[in-house]
């Protein structure tokens, strides 16, 4: 399932808008993980996000075509 941009917003800006730029080191997400002791068993780094975004926009395409 594909959320809609329009209903996604940007957690990262939110965080540094709330306590600022430097509230937790880069990668913000990561290490606020770390720091929450909370399990990542589905978290993907941002290369491995851009390559899965191709990969379902391409299937997305294809299977519209069929």
């Amino acid at each position: 399932m594909l959320v809609d941009d329009a209903k996604k917003f940007d957690l990262s800006r939110i965080l540094i808008d709330i306590y600022g730029v430097a509230y937790i080191g880069h990668s913000r997400l990561e290490k606020l993980i770390e720091k929450n002791e909370i399990q990542s068993r589905d978290m993907m780094t941002g290369g491995e996000e851009d390559i899965r975004t191709v990969r379902v926009t391409a299937y997305h395409r294809f299977s519209s075509r069929v």
